[in-house]
């Protein structure tokens, strides 16, 4: 019941409430108002609390227990949330306390030994396929695909068997999406953090692309936080690079080609590397994909077509989605709905849409992420940032001085700080 209603129903009949006009619009505004109040209310007491609390509302409750909000970092307030009670109410010199911070930046996947799936989704598992797995050099567990586990035998779902194979003890089964494909993919991690924990796959994982019998530890990740002590007086610190807290906001959004995917790789003139481009997502809320395809018909600025002639439209989704012309150039264009795709060579165009430019027949058409508004968002690892806007440097001195506060008097804080492996198409990219 509304609180309008209820407001109706405390006045006596006699004065009919529901169809006087004016005694009606004053039960209305009362009852307007008094949600109102009740909201700010809520909004008031959410400010009270570290894990509820927003803003500066957070930044104040924070300065309270002495932890300042690292502003160089641009952590959101669900992040800030996390950190505030590591560096104020847990116990220095723990473990855990370690662990608990480094997630707040890195997440769980650094510090916890993990492997994902090679194959995307669907996964030819039926029922009867037992996976079998081993848990911190536990004994083996095994869990069977039963009959209606899966909607389609044969197409099993990332989320089917995330759920299935989830209900093993010590391990979490985490679905993984490609931001610019929206492939899925699985993750397997062990709960347990550092080096005391380890996952072997041991039998049914060949539908993934999982090699059997591997047995992974965090130590064998090239990106990773892991904390060892060394001796009572030493604590060694591995951690990346790269602080993944620089994709938080548009400044520093970036992302490099190297595959040549959107355009091609300039090879090396005169001994300096040119390499591919690199741009800010800031111009456009778009992520270009490297689904594309070259335009055979010459398209004149305010024409209105129903299609269009590509040279190969097989990549492209039936169902329709938004394109864009001469990605990176003058004469960019976007977003360009198209509703389907009857044949490899044709793609239909929203009859609504008037080009604003003239686009040449050989132009390069791109495929735009759906339902992506916000910039590119790079690799926690920092595999696909061979080139920096900003420099990671400064917010990684931040984290060492956050993580050194952790440790008790009297002990020493090392870091081995681990650099991203970068790909090139070429060798020797840089000039000696």
């Amino acid at each position: 019941m509304s609180k309008l209603d209820k407001f109706i129903k405390s006045v006596p009949k006699e004065l009919k409430p529901a169809t006087n006009p004016m005694l009606n619009a004053l039960l209305t505004a009362w009852a307007g108002g008094d949600d109102e109040i009740m909201e700010q209310l809520r909004n008031t007491k959410a400010q009270l609390f570290v894990k509820t609390a927003e803003g500066t509302y957070l930044d104040r409750l924070a300065s309270n227990y002495g932890v300042p909000r690292p502003f160089s970092l641009g952590l959101l307030d669900e992040d800030f949330q996390q950190l505030v009670p590591n560096l104020s109410l847990k116990q220095k010199q723990i473990s855990k306390s370690f662990y608990d911070t480094m997630d707040v930046f890195w997440g769980p996947t650094f510090s916890r030994a993990n492997v994902t799936s090679t194959i995307n989704q669907p996964y030819a598992v039926s029922s009867n396929h037992t996976f079998s797995l081993r848990i911190d050099g536990g004994p083996v567990q095994s869990v069977t695909v039963a009959v209606g586990d899966t909607r389609l035998p044969g197409g099993a779902t990332a989320a089917e068997l995330a759920r299935i194979i989830g209900r093993l003890e010590g391990l979490t089964v985490q679905v993984v999406e490609d931001i610019a494909t929206g492939q899925k993919r699985l993750n397997f991690r062990t709960n347990t953090v550092g080096t005391r924990g380890s996952i072997e796959f041991v039998t049914g994982f060949g539908p993934l692309g999982i090699t059997e019998g591997v047995k992974v530890r965090v130590t064998d990740l090239p990106q990773r936080t892991v904390l060892y002590q060394i001796s009572p007086g030493e604590i060694l610190i591995e951690l990346p690079a790269i602080v993944p807290t620089l994709r938080r906001t548009l400044k520093g959004s970036h992302h490099f080609h190297g595959d040549s995917t959107i355009a091609p790789v300039i090879p090396p003139a005169e001994q300096n590397w040119r390499g591919s481009f690199v741009y800010s997502s800031e111009e456009g809320p778009f992520v270009a994909t490297s689904i594309k395809a070259t335009l055979q018909n010459t398209i004149l600025k305010g024409s209105v077509l129903n299609e269009i002639t590509v040279d190969d439209a097989s990549q492209f989704p039936a169902t329709g989605g938004k394109l864009m012309l001469n990605f990176g150039k003058k004469n960019q264009e976007y977003p360009i709905g198209y509703i389907t795709v009857p044949n490899n060579n044709t793609l239909l165009i929203d009859p609504g849409y008037s080009f604003q430019n003239t686009h040449l027949s050989g132009t390069t058409i791109n495929l735009l992420q759906p339902n992506q508004v916000t910039p590119y968002q790079p690799e926690k690892a920092g595999d696909d940032l061979a080139v920096y806007l900003t420099s990671p440097a400064n917010s990684r001195d931040v984290v060492q001085e956050i993580l050194a506060s952790l440790a008790a008097a009297g002990i020493t804080v090392s870091f081995l700080v681990l650099l991203p492996k970068y790909t090139y198409l070429i060798d020797n990219p840089y000039a000696i």
